[in-house]
């Protein structure tokens, strides 16, 4: 059921053109194995939630708070609008899967290569 809610809340097109919605607020959430690939989650809150194993390859992540974050074996492959400041604003990168160049960023490997 929180799937599902999840799904919806975050599907492409769900949020109207040319206005604003709220942004999506997940702060400090238990999101670990959601599965939401494409998700649109530009200016979503996420700050201290846990994706631990969550697939969220393909997603619109641009201006998501990432502070603080679980990525330990995130799916973020192709994300979209992903930066390595979001990226190193999180904790656990360890077998996060991340878009080029994000991955490939010399702090972004020194955070994965030292076990975070």
């Amino acid at each position: 059921m929180v799937q599902e809610a999840l799904r919806a809340l975050t599907a492409p097109g769900s949020r109207r053109r040319g206005g604003s919605w709220p942004p999506v607020d997940l702060t400090g959430r238990h999101l670990a194995k959601a599965r939401l690939p494409g998700a649109d989650l530009r200016g979503a809150l996420l700050k201290g939630t846990t994706l631990k194993g969550a697939v969220l390859c393909r997603a619109r992540l641009d201006g998501a708070d990432l502070a603080d974050a679980d990525l330990v074996r995130a799916d973020l492959s192709d994300a979209r609008g992903l930066t390595v400041e979001q990226v190193l604003a999180a904790r656990g990168l360890h077998d996060c899967v991340l878009p080029e160049p994000v991955r490939s960023d010399p702090r972004v490997v020194e955070r994965v290569s030292r076990g975070e």
